[in-house]
């Protein structure tokens, strides 16, 4: 994992730092979508599944990448991840 994090420590809200960081540094677009703006738009199976998360900080991030004098971006990648911490860390 990024800087030595290890997986079962790293959290939604610690994903979405490192995606911030990783945007910011390859100069990539960065929008996150949480959970208020999810249910705005109608992502109700995401939001299904975030109901089983402790906090309140799940949500999608989008990153995106447009050449210089490009009308639309030239690649577009989705990633899906869920991240579900335990209760009780040991």
């Amino acid at each position: 994992m990024a800087d030595g994090v290890a997986a079962q420590y790293l959290d939604a809200r610690g994903y979405r730092r490192l995606l911030q960081e990783l945007s910011q540094r390859l100069k990539l677009g960065f929008k996150f979508y949480g959970e208020t703006a999810l249910k705005r738009l109608g992502a109700g199976a995401f939001l299904a599944v975030a109901r089983g998360n402790g906090t309140r900080d799940a949500g999608i991030a989008h990153l995106s990448y447009r050449p210089r004098g490009a009308a639309s971006p030239a690649v577009s990648l989705v990633v899906r991840a869920y991240v579900s911490i335990p209760a009780e860390r040991t």
